[in-house]
């Protein structure tokens, strides 16, 4: 040091003190920069080491976070990296991996009947394209199944690439659990092949059909129903061929239902043109499905020919009766009319003759026989009270005053009487101005009279309202008391043979009967019969 100073001390012996300071500065100035060069660089260097660093933490967070079973290998087949997920799958430890070789690891996974030198041939194979590949992947994705250290057999998928980094050669291999989506697969097989065989051996026809029309699946009833021996002939014969012409025309309009959003029309009835000719009806339920991963239309049929027909038959058995139930009314009408007049005319002039053959007699003979007087005074009042009688049955019978008088007159005559017997208040509202064919009104009469019977048999009532209304649509009659009531089990029982008969009645003439009660509140009954 002092050699070196004794030589700066000699060159710049010469220089001023000036120049001396100026050269110090410059120096320093050096120096400083030199100074923080080094700081820089150092700086840089760690920065570097920190940025690598947080790379390689994030590499192994992603690694270890991966749903995919992730292993990488040296060239030598060595494991070097065994994440969290390969742990799940396979059961086997990061600790038991790490520095052995990955094909002893693999046999260890492999089904026993899977576990041969072909095996092991294969994975040298897979190792020896690998250092060949320039991609650094080898083919495509394969399937195999595991039996992981449960026991538990899983599908898995496996991609096997290689990782060239400063001439140093890695293998690494994606293993993903695909376990669930097989079964879900197969499931979803199953389901289909069981749909299907259901559809195929169903009793109901079933086709799968287009928004078109086109049939894409038929099954065997379809086809019996149909009368045709394939699908193909099903298909190649048109809508219009197969069905009716009120059919066909029907079902245009859903056409063009469907083809505008609506997709209301669900169920309805078709008539169909079979093979032969022979006509069909059929019940159609229809519906969207997912057939094959497009959405179509399921429609079933349901054959109800033979129900058609039985209902027919029904309709006009009933028919029938309503035909034979309104003769009757008739004749039984015609009776009453026959027997009133009979009574009221022969049984009535007999007793009225009678009467006055009693009176005469009495009159002679009440001062010279008092006492067969007295018995024929007795005789008289009895004679009397049997013509009372005659009347009343006449009366009930056929009413001569409904066919002079009317309705309205009718059933006041009727009302006031039925006070008389019963002590029951009836309390009528009856429009002045009711007018009717007479088959009609003796239905209104009829009804009356049946209700009024059942009011004193079973309503146990103080009073009865009863008004007649009637407008150009028609007449309605409304008869309700202040009883007990009646069960509504009641009232449309089998058994109730009055309300039964009252029904009939209507019926004739299209009419319509309402009955409600409530226990306590009396009963209420309404009926309207169109003009």
């Amino acid at each position: 040091m002092e050699e070196e100073y004794y030589s700066i001390n000699m060159k710049d012996k010469d220089k001023t003190k000036d120049e001396l300071i100026k050269e110090l500065e410059n120096l320093k100035k050096e120096h400083d920069s030199l100074k923080t060069s080094y700081e820089k660089d150092i700086t840089g260097r760690n920065l570097a080491e920190e940025a690598l660093h947080a790379s390689e933490e994030k590499h192994r967070m992603l690694i270890e976070q991966s749903i995919d079973g992730i292993v990488i290998s040296d060239e030598h087949g060595n494991v070097s990296v065994w994440n969290k997920s390969m742990e799940s799958i396979t059961g086997i430890q990061q600790c038991e991996t790490i520095g052995r070789p990955l094909w002893e690891i693999q046999l260890r996974l492999i089904p026993v009947e899977q576990k041969t030198l072909e095996l092991l041939g294969q994975l040298r194979n897979i190792l020896k394209n690998l250092l060949e590949s320039k991609m650094g992947w080898l083919g495509e994705p394969r399937e195999q199944t595991i039996i992981d250290v449960n026991g538990t057999h899983k599908v898995v998928q496996d991609s096997t690439f290689m990782i060239k980094t400063n001439n140093k050669v890695n293998f690494g291999t994606i293993i993903r659990d695909i376990t669930a989506h097989r079964q879900s697969e197969e499931s979803l097989r199953q389901e289909k092949e069981n749909f299907r065989c259901s559809l195929d051996a169903s009793p109901l026809g079933v086709r799968i059909v287009t928004m078109e029309g086109k049939t894409v699946y038929a099954n065997q009833a379809a086809l019996i129903i149909y009368g045709y021996n394939s699908i193909e002939e099903l298909q190649n014969t048109s809508l219009k061929d197969r069905y009716t012409p009120e059919s066909y025309a029907q079902a245009q309009e859903r056409k063009r239902q469907r083809e505008s959003g609506d997709l209301s029309a669900t169920k309805y009835e078709v008539s169909i043109v079979r093979k032969n000719g022979e006509i069909r009806h059929l019940q159609v339920f229809r519906k969207e499905v997912l057939w094959d991963g497009i959405m179509q239309f399921q429609i079933i049929y349901d054959d109800i020919t033979e129900r058609k027909q039985a209902e027919k038959e029904v309709i006009k058995s009933k028919k029938l009766l309503e035909d034979l139930h309104k003769h009757l009314n008739e004749i039984r009408e015609n009776e009453r009319a026959l027997i009133s007049r009979e009574i009221h005319d022969q049984i009535g002039q007999s007793l009225t003759a009678l009467k006055l053959d009693l009176n005469w007699m009495n009159k002679y003979i009440k001062n010279i026989y008092p006492e067969a007087a007295a018995k024929l005074q007795d005789m008289i009042e009895l004679v009397t009270g049997t013509i009372k009688d005659v009347q009343r049955i006449s009366s009930e019978l056929r009413p001569g005053i409904l066919d002079d008088l009317g309705l309205a007159a009718a059933i006041e005559w009727y009302c006031d009487e039925f006070e008389k017997r019963t002590a029951i208040k009836c309390n009528l509202r009856i429009d002045d101005s009711i007018f009717g064919d007479s088959q009609k009104n003796l239905v209104f009469f009829r009804v009356l009279q049946e209700a009024l019977t059942n009011v004193i048999r079973h309503a146990n009532a103080s009073s009865v309202t009863i008004k007649l209304h009637q407008t150009q649509k028609g007449t309605t009659l409304t008869i309700q008391d202040n009883g007990i009531g009646i069960a509504a089990e009641m009232i449309e029982s089998t058994n109730a043979l009055g309300l039964i008969g009252m029904r009939e009645r209507v019926k004739q003439f299209n009419g319509a009967i309402d009955i409600s009660s409530k226990k306590g509140h009396g009963t209420k009954l309404k009926i309207f019969i169109p003009s």
